[in-house]
């Protein structure tokens, strides 16, 4: 006798939200309500008791080969929580207390004075925007030179990061999407260095999670707003690292495959956004210049190479 052919669901339930668990005795559940009464079109339900997902509109639907999909139920975000905590533990918190490395202290060396000397020392040594030296010459006097309390906003920075990631991959992904997102971003080394890392690199990261996030918003929804935020966080990415200017790059494919059902108050947007992130760009015109002139660091500017001065008796 062949099994009978899996049943097509035309029922609605709109008594409840998110996965819906259909038990091999044909027991319906979710987690607001028993569902027990509940019966697919035909009088069967599926074999094997598997778990199924509903779409956002509360529909059951079904895989390929008549298989129900699995749910991201919250047990299972219960537990990827655990392991982003167990991630950030591990390798964002433990090593917040040792030494500054070589690139922290020429953070130190550019706060460790006043608010004039620190926007001179970031625009003609470190040769880049004083904004994020703002943030560290503050935690610098929060903590009297602490390691651990110029770290902080880096570490706050990331976690940040994370959260919108987890965000808007959520959006585009579902939640199982949304927290493979933040663990693959937690664990991965440079992000973990940069947690801790009292340099700028961990708010690029952020200005970069937000400038994605308000081009998505942009393009679905064409509100001017998203436009302005979305090129204050582009000039904010580069402000933090210019280089981060190079990952910003990434958002052309996602606009080209958007650009044909975009809304026309989205194109719009996009030229807010461009004429935002100029406007908040133009203090950095002159360190163009200071890159320019310095790339060729070993070099000094009279062209002849720096030597050691020779010991003598």
């Amino acid at each position: 006798m062949s099994p009978p052919s899996s049943p097509t669901v035309s029922s609605r339930l709109s008594s409840s939200r998110g996965s819906v668990g259909i038990l091999a005795g044909g027991s319906c559940t979710t987690g607001r309500r028993d569902l027990s009464s509940f019966e697919p079109e035909g009088g069967r339900t599926p074999r094997g008791g598997a778990l199924i997902q509903t779409s956002r509109d509360d529909d059951l639907r079904m895989a390929d080969g008549g298989r129900w999909t699995w749910s991201f139920g919250p047990a299972d975000e219960a537990l990827t929580r655990v392991l982003i905590l167990l991630a950030i533990g591990a390798l964002w918190l433990r090593p917040i207390g040792s030494s500054f490395w070589l690139d922290e202290l020429g953070t130190y060396w550019v706060v460790r004075d006043g608010f004039g000397d620190m926007v001179r020392l970031a625009l003609r040594y470190q040769g880049q925007s004083p904004l994020y030296y703002l943030v560290a010459w503050a935690a610098r006097i929060v903590g009297d030179g602490s390691e651990v309390i110029m770290r902080l906003p880096s570490l706050a920075a990331a976690a940040l990061a994370t959260y919108v990631l987890a965000r808007l991959a959520r959006r585009l992904f579902g939640p199982r999407g949304a927290w493979a997102s933040a663990v693959a971003f937690a664990v991965t080394p440079i992000v973990a260095f940069s947690a801790i890392d009292a340099r700028p690199y961990a708010f690029a990261y952020l200005a970069l999670s937000l400038a994605t996030v308000g081009l998505v918003n942009l393009s679905e929804r064409g509100d001017p707003r998203w436009g302005a935020a979305y090129g204050a966080s582009v000039a904010g990415t580069v402000h933090f690292h210019y280089l981060f200017a190079f990952a910003l790059l990434g958002h052309l494919p996602y606009l080209a495959s958007r650009w044909p059902r975009m809304d026309p108050s989205a194109r719009r947007g996009l030229w807010l956004a461009g004429g935002t992130a100029a406007v908040l760009l133009l203090p950095l015109a002159p360190q163009v210049r200071y890159l320019v002139e310095h790339a060729r660091s070993p070099i000094c500017r009279s062209g002849a190479r720096r030597s050691p001065p020779s010991s003598t008796r």
